[in-house]
């Protein structure tokens, strides 16, 4: 114990055996503490760890100098949380909180614990309480090791905030992928640590629950040999998926379109998709995976956000064009498998299943089958594909000779009845065969439309651009012929001020010449004065001497 500190610790940095009640620090610390602290003391049943509050917070502005001007709260060193928890440092912060890397002084273990914001709303105030029920919810005696769960420890409510106490783990896949660099990750780790994630999103999608925030900030690395992951924070931002973007519903798929963008990430060493801001977001997923189905912009609730009337997209930061850089492109190099994997993760999924009819080559349109929510059962699936063929094939010839059977044993009032049916299913088939083939063609003159349509814009575009371009060079020669004009009239202009001054310089010489001519026969005349005064003084100095004058 220090002056302004107690802690349950032994010196040795044993775990005490017991802790202090509010009392004994009030008897402690008692003439130090402010009146909110001692209302925060008489609330505790037991003390771990204290320290007197040093009042020194930047940028603590609000709930007592606790908060930022964010409604964050702002740490500080070696401070307790909940007369227990010693902060040490800062692990990372976002827009829902922040992180601090702390002692438990009733353990003497390493924690991580998360502070979320004050909420703005009570939206925001629902986010939270979802985030600590979800997180207390997805635990049980083995679900961090069975299914990826990060362990959350303890939950308290402290001046005004949320904490979650979470276990300390080594680093986040983020960190992972930037201490890579241009070497990237080992595709053995990539497989692993996609393993780990799936195991996690299999977990909650069986407990109902979407996690809406997989990103590799929230992945988190207990064993960078091993490759075992950890996955925290539930809702709060993601990668957001295009149906979100156009007011879709949020379903299990935007976590596999997420998977896709961390696999994505892991694999080319940054983001899949490096939008410069949330309006450019949906036009950078269409630059690289295409046009969305038509079903998705139709019935789009922000269609008019991001789409004109003919469908075509908006790019309020920079001209993208819809797959100009195709996903194989960007995986270049890299085997199929993981190519369809990825891509498999970014198909359109919104809550109301596509038509058959409105499939396009683009991974953003594709429809034959569900985004892959269990990308598992898919490999399993595949796996086990001939034994089900062969199994299923047998089954059909028993069935098949079953039937026969049943058909020799009936009579002849079935057979007829048999004939009949089968006649009229024919004409039904026939019916839906013609309806489907009208459908067929309309479609397929929508799409040649929309072909010409996109031709034509193109076309538009090209010629304005070309009109525009030719319109920049005129500017460019018109602007070029001005500087020229006005580098010929600066020239004259230098001249001419040259030729004024040589002039000036001419008559300053002059007038000075003057002056020093003028000059010259004053001291001339000066000095036939002086003469003529001191022969006149010889003369009469000579005469009153008495010798004869002299000319």
């Amino acid at each position: 114990m220090s002056g302004t500190t107690w802690s349950a610790l032994s010196s040795a940095g044993t775990a005490s055996i017991r802790s202090k009640s509010p009392q004994e620090i009030l008897n402690l610390f008692g003439p130090n503490l402010n009146q909110r602290e001692r209302k925060e003391l008489a609330a505790m049943r037991e003390v771990w760890y204290f320290s007197l509050d040093s009042g020194d917070r930047p940028g603590g502005i609000y709930n007592s100098g606790y908060d930022n001007d964010e409604e964050q709260y702002v740490p500080v060193r070696h401070e307790h949380l909940n007369f227990r928890y010693q902060v040490l440092k800062m692990i990372g912060e976002g827009g829902q909180g922040l992180v601090v890397q702390c002692l438990d002084h009733k353990t003497n273990n390493l924690v991580a614990v998360k502070i979320l914001a004050s909420p703005y709303n009570p939206m925001d105030e629902k986010s939270h309480s979802m985030e600590l029920r979800i997180s207390r919810e997805l635990q049980s005696e083995r679900s961090d090791v069975d299914h990826g769960v990060i362990r959350v420890l303890s939950t308290f409510h402290f001046r005004g905030h949320s904490y979650i106490v979470l276990e300390l783990l080594k680093a986040s896949l983020h960190q992972v992928i930037k201490e890579a660099g241009q070497q990237l990750i080992d595709m053995d780790m990539v497989k692993t640590y996609t393993r780990g994630i799936l195991l996690f999103l299999s977990h909650v999608k069986s407990r109902g629950i979407v996690h809406a925030d997989i990103k590799p900030d929230n992945v988190l690395v207990k064993d960078t040999v091993a490759g075992t992951v950890r996955v925290t924070d539930f809702g709060t931002r993601f990668y957001v998926a295009p149906e979100l973007l156009l007011g879709y519903l949020v379903t299990y798929a935007i976590d596999m379109w997420a998977l896709g963008c961390t696999v994505a990430e892991m694999v080319i060493g940054r983001e899949l998709f490096p939008s410069l801001s949330n309006d450019d977001h949906l036009p950078c997923c269409i630059e690289i995976l295409g046009k969305p189905p038509r079903f998705l912009v139709d019935g789009a609730l922000h269609r008019n956000q991001y789409f004109d009337r003919r469908r075509k997209p908006y790019s309020p930061e920079k001209r993208r064009i819809p797959g100009r850089y195709p996903l194989e492109r960007i995986l270049w190099g890299h085997s199929q498998q993981l190519i369809n994997f990825i891509s498999c993760c970014l198909r359109a999924e919104p809550e109301q299943p596509p038509s058959s009819s409105s499939s396009t080559s683009s991974p953003l349109a594709q429809n034959s089958g569900e985004r892959a929510e269990d990308v598992e059962e898919e490999v399993k699936e595949e796996v086990v594909a001939t034994e089900v063929e062969k199994k299923t094939g047998d089954e059909e010839e028993v069935e098949t000779e079953k039937e026969e059977s049943e058909d020799e044993e009936g009579d002849e009032e079935d057979d007829e009845d048999d004939d009949e049916k089968e006649k009229d299913d024919d004409k039904e088939d026939d019916k839906e065969d013609e309806e489907d083939d009208d459908k067929q063609k309309d479609d397929d003159k929508e799409e040649d439309k929309e072909k010409d349509d996109d031709k034509e814009d193109d076309k538009e575009e090209d010629e304005e651009d070309d009109d525009k371009e030719k319109d920049d060079d005129k500017e460019d020669d018109k602007e070029k012929d001005d500087d020229k004009e006005e580098e010929g009239e600066d020239d004259k202009a230098q001249k001419d001020d040259n030729k004024e001054d040589e002039q000036e310089e001419e008559e300053k010489m002059e007038e000075v010449q003057q002056q020093l001519e003028k000059r010259k026969r004053g001291d001339l005349e000066r000095v036939g004065r002086a003469l003529r005064s001191l022969r006149s003084l010889l003369r009469r100095m000579l005469r009153y001497s008495g010798r004869p004058t002299t000319q």
